[in-house]
């Protein structure tokens, strides 16, 4: 999906959204929609991959203030970061957006949510989502604290499930007076956590959930569309890492 970065209209680019067997994607432009000098600018995806290949001593301070100084040059984008760092600090959570060019901080301790629009006006099924997650993990962390370690990982189990059942999440939060300002034609389609437009062949096609516990253990779970029918055969990803922090 991609977003007008001036024009801040909301319209469908097919390739970025439907399913792939190759596993590439070749940037096309839909002709039957009004072209914009979106065209002309850099792809967002390169956004997080460049931050993780970057240098040790970059942080993601400075890295958010060269990319809010060269904000302008890419597609339109919401890059959200959290760098956790020191237990004895606070994380530093951030939102930042080029429609237009905005850097917003969040105190931790918080649940949060995003999507495509800024923090101030967010669209009903961010608010609507951003509560049932929150939901999810309360009623998961009570759960915890009344169960025997040798279960936690049943209980971690049905936490990934629930998560990933939220993501699935096909009902519509509509109507939703900002997304109808911004995509008039497809607003409602787009109003789901889960989107589904089969006859645009245009929808959600990856989900994933990352969980991080106290002990810097990281879970990576994920499923993707093997083909171009979403009710077909999904990819199932499920990578464990261990970072130790360096004192």
């Amino acid at each position: 999906m991609r977003i007008a970065t001036h024009l801040n209209i909301m319209h469908f680019n097919y390739d970025n959204n439907k399913a792939d067997t190759t596993g590439n994607s070749t940037p096309t432009v839909n002709r039957q929609l009004p072209l914009n000098n979106e065209n002309f600018l850099l792809g967002r995806g390169m956004i997080v991959s460049n931050f993780v290949s970057s240098t040790d001593d970059c942080n993601i301070k400075t890295y958010n203030a060269e990319l809010l100084a060269d904000c302008t040059k890419y597609s339109a984008f919401n890059f959200v970061s959290i760098e956790i760092g020191d237990a004895k600090k606070h994380a530093a959570i951030t939102l930042l957006s080029n429609s237009p060019p905005t850097l917003e901080h969040f105190v931790d301790g918080k649940c949060y949510g995003f999507g495509n629009s800024l923090d101030a006006v967010p669209f009903q099924k961010v608010i609507h989502g951003r509560q049932r997650f929150q939901n999810i993990v309360e009623n998961f962390n009570k759960k915890l604290s009344n169960v025997p370690l040798e279960n936690a990982q049943i209980l971690q189990n049905e936490l990934v499930t629930n998560l990933k059942n939220l993501l699935k999440c096909k009902q519509k939060f509509w109507p939703d007076a900002e997304l109808k300002r911004r995509a008039p034609n497809w607003g409602e389609h787009l109003s789901a956590l889960n989107v589904n437009v089969p006859l645009a062949d245009y929808g959600s096609r990856t989900h994933t959930v990352i969980l991080i516990d106290e002990h810097n253990k990281m879970h990576f779970y994920e499923e993707t569309m093997a083909g171009l029918n979403p009710e077909g055969e999904w990819r199932q990803t499920h990578i464990v890492k261990h970072f130790f922090q360096i004192s």
